[in-house]
């Protein structure tokens, strides 16, 4: 005991002079002389904080192999008030197994390490007839590893029981593995003729490498798979290469074994177990088209879903925008197909209506030939020009160079002709005279080649007129001039027809009860009846000089004008 003492003054002593005095200096573990109570094994630690208000929080203790760590943790409260104050505590440490222990205190501040002392316990047999005593072969060991053990066990006709992370045995050695990597403790009971007793080990079971090269698959023809893994590890795989990667294009298998800096290994295989065809998809080379022209685009028959970067799902699809659009094509038993194509716009060069210059009652227009095709003009023609004729708007839809098309629509102004009117033919009738005006300004030319905007007309015959306005445009008009009429029985009797000029009937006065007709100047009858006193219809007569006609007694004839 006093050499346990002494060893662990010098530790303390040895810390001190490292690290200074620590707030919380566990300094001496004290244990009992001759502990073989089966039941309870108790410690004393003794120690000096740096303050009077550190809180102690709860003593815990844990088993390593050959080793009891005991730790005591002090909390520091916001405000301390600094004064070297001891301490001391019992730790009741259990049943202890059987064997020479080290027992380790540590001192803890607010969850940090601040010191620590050691000091030795040799426990005898609580069982003299059933001492356990065990050995790992090795004290680190890689997960899922085997984990073998040498059995030193004292006693009479002893049974064991082993007890291990996930599972039990009953064997005298057993051989067992732990799946996860941690620290864990082995427990051995040991039963003999008369009693039983337990002893714990630790053991350290090392994380293995992760490695997965996933399942077995198809490659595509023509691709290659890569297979990479985790880098910082040992590689080797089956065709002796050392990479961290590798890759396979063919059927087939590839393994790897890994081995990391603890030299755990781990090892795993993957197959190829078919070269898949490729669906061929082929939409064609970039595109430049005219806007909203629309293009087509067909993915091809090789495959049972079309996936489209705009959303559509079918085979041949319309795209009506610019910008790249792509397709994927699958199909059960082959790899995916895909292309992608880009579609610009053309700049449309807009068409433009052009004027030639102003001519009288007409004007042509038409586009530049050089840069554009007409398609149809606002008269549905497809002429090159078009001859306008009244004012208006005027459009045309063209086609630039690149075939696109564009509108245009323009006011064409027209410089119209004087419009000439000397009225309907007529009759001429006795010592009568025709007074004829064009009611328009300009230079007059008759056809007797007088002037004026009027002219007098004696007897019969064609009078022309072509009159000039300040524009320069020229309007004509010709009317014919008959004699009244080859009929010479006109009675002296006189008969007044009112109105005169009518526009749908005729009063009579100086006549009654007589027939009728109604002539043209060339005597043809155009309508007759009996005239009773009544008015006469002249409503379906057309615009023009006509003769009422009364047959009676005598015949007599009067002309009239019907509006």
């Amino acid at each position: 005991m006093q050499q346990s003492i002494f060893l662990t003054i010098a530790t303390l002593f040895i810390s001190l002079i490292s690290f200074g005095q620590p707030p919380v200096d566990v300094w001496q573990v004290q244990t009992p002389s001759n502990p073989m109570n089966c039941t309870n094994t108790t410690v004393t630690v003794t120690g000096w904080n740096d303050a009077t208000n550190y809180t102690l929080q709860t003593i815990t203790h844990s088993y390593g192999n050959d080793t009891i760590w005991i730790e005591i943790p002090y909390q520091s409260p916001q405000i301390v008030l600094g004064a070297l104050t001891s301490w001391s505590h019992t730790i009741s440490l259990g049943n202890v197994p059987y064997g020479n222990w080290t027992i380790a205190a540590r001192g803890y501040l607010g969850g940090t390490w601040q010191s620590e002392a050691y000091g030795w316990l040799p426990v005898g047999a609580c069982c003299p007839s059933s001492i356990p005593q065990f050995e790992f072969v090795e004290d680190t060991v890689c997960a899922n590893s085997p984990i073998t053990v040498t059995n030193s066990s004292l006693g009479n006709n002893l049974s064991y029981l082993w007890e291990y992370e996930g599972g039990t045995s009953t064997a005298t050695t057993p051989t067992f593995s732990i799946a996860e990597p941690g620290t864990y403790g082995v427990t051995l009971t040991v039963t003999g003729d008369t009693c039983i007793d337990s002893l714990v080990k630790e053991i350290e079971i090392l994380a293995q490498p992760e490695v997965s090269l996933g399942n077995d698959t198809t490659v595509c023809d023509g691709d290659t798979m890569v297979l990479t893994l985790p880098a910082g590890n040992d590689y080797l795989w089956s065709n002796g290469s050392t990479s961290f990667f590798n890759s396979i294009s063919t059927v087939g298998s590839l393994s790897v074994t890994v081995t990391n800096d603890d030299g755990c290994e781990r090892s795993d295989t993957i197959a190829v177990t078919s070269i898949l065809p490729t669906i061929s998809v082929d939409l064609g080379s970039d595109k430049v088209v005219c806007p909203e022209g629309g293009v087509t685009l067909n993915a091809g028959i090789g495959g049972s879903t079309y996936a489209w970067s705009n959303g559509d799902s079918s085979q041949i699809i319309t795209v009506n925008q610019e910008g790249s659009v792509s397709v994927t094509v699958t199909e059960a038993g082959s790899c995916d197909g895909a292309d992608e194509v880009q579609i610009d716009w053309y700049d449309v060069d807009v068409a433009e209506i052009l004027l030639a210059a102003d001519s009288c009652g007409e004007r042509l227009i038409h586009l530049d030939p050089n840069s554009h095709d007409v398609v149809s003009w606002s008269d549905a023609s497809a002429d090159t020009a078009m001859l306008a004729t009244i004012p208006g708007y005027y459009s045309v839809i063209a086609t630039d160079n690149n075939g696109c098309e564009s509108t245009d629509s323009k006011w064409v102004n027209i410089v119209e002709n004087p419009i000439i009117d000397l009225g309907a033919d007529t009759f001429l009738c006795g010592e009568e005279t025709i007074l004829l005006t064009t009611g328009v300004s300009g230079d007059h030319i008759w056809k007797d080649g007088s002037k004026g905007i009027s002219f007098t007309i004696t007897k019969r015959g064609t009078y022309t007129v072509s009159v000039t306005d300040q524009n320069g445009c020229t309007g004509a008009d010709t009317i014919k001039v008959s004699d009244c009429l080859a009929i010479n029985e006109v009675n002296s009797e006189v008969i007044i027809l009112f109105p005169n000029p009518a526009l749908s009937y005729l009063s009579v006065v100086g006549a009654s009860n007589e027939s009728y007709q109604i002539v043209d100047g060339a005597g043809r009858n155009l309508s007759s009846g009996y005239f009773n006193g009544e008015s006469i219809s002249v409503e379906n007569l057309e615009s023009g000089v006509y003769f009422l006609k009364f047959i009676g007694e005598t015949t007599r004839i009067e002309s009239f004008i019907k509006n």
